[in-house]
């Protein structure tokens, strides 16, 4: 028996035939060696994810000595401190998507204490989501976001697109919501729309679209509607938390790339105590 990482291989040979005690070791070889390259694979994504987080903390550091003074600092430090804590829970999809999320409403959420003062209602979350878009987009000159959709993460995001669960039409049908009985139809066509907006590098819908899945998937985590590490949502969580972590260290890249952007003040404001 050998010890590899988390795995135990175990050798067993029978002594019958010549070839087949070389059949049986030639297979274990290959396993093993599998078994090493998935290991080296990971450690090597890991590494680089690792180093992309230090890059992004020290321009924070250097550009933003003082967050508190500025609020596009203090967001990075936010931001940078969650997505830290969902690179380390790697095994744990359910805690990397939360703690992803989170570091990805540092990165949107504004201060909405004015509109609440003036009785005015919140702004939507998608509405203020895709208002954030439209910004980081914009400063995406050399289509980071286009090429990280359309090659690390397509698949991902082809199996979110397709999944029912949490598109929020089927579950306003399934709450006997009759408009709605033709989410099935509403489903396919927006994957269609999706895949004529790939063709055409239109990154604002996908990401909108895509999002809109995500945010349905944040609620039920946070809100309860999901068991942890339950099976029946395995796909989508694993999906998401995957888009999330390739997706965040190009956010924080972009937005510390234009320190100009109107991105609003934090909620929250660090204030030093008296």
């Amino acid at each position: 028996m050998v010890r590899f990482g988390f795995f135990l291989v175990k050798f067993d040979f029978v002594i019958r035939k010549p070839c087949d005690n070389i059949h049986n070791i030639l297979g274990g070889i290959n396993l093993f060696i599998y078994i090493i390259r998935c290991s080296n694979r990971d450690n090597a994504m890991g590494s680089l994810a690792e180093q992309t987080l230090e890059n992004l903390n020290n321009r924070r550091k250097s550009e933003y000595p003082f967050e508190a003074q500025h609020p596009l600092g203090l967001r990075m430090r936010r931001l940078l401190s969650w997505y830290e804590r969902g690179l380390i829970e790697s095994e744990d999809a359910d805690a990397q998507f939360i703690f992803c999320w989170i570091a990805f409403n540092s990165a949107y959420g504004v201060d909405e204490s004015d509109r609440i003062i003036n009785k005015q209602g919140p702004v939507r979350e998608l509405v203020r989501q895709e208002e954030f878009f439209d910004k980081v987009i914009t400063l995406d000159r050399q289509q980071k976001i286009r090429r990280l959709l359309q090659e690390k993460i397509f698949d991902s995001i082809q199996n979110i697109l397709e999944n029912e669960y949490i598109y929020r039409a089927f579950w306003l049908y399934e709450k006997g919501e009759e408009r709605f009985a033709t989410w099935l139809e509403t489903l396919e066509s927006q994957q269609v729309r999706v895949a004529k907006a790939y063709r055409q590098n239109n990154i604002k819908f996908i990401l909108n679209t895509l999002f809109e899945r995500l945010y349905v998937l944040r609620n039920q985590l946070l809100h309860g509607g999901a068991t942890f590490r339950g099976i029946a949502n395995r796909s989508q969580v694993e999906d998401g938390a995957k888009v999330l972590m390739a997706l965040l260290p190009i956010i924080a890249e972009l937005m510390m790339d234009g320190p100009e952007v109107n991105w609003g003040e934090p909620p929250f404001p660090l204030i030093k105590p008296i």
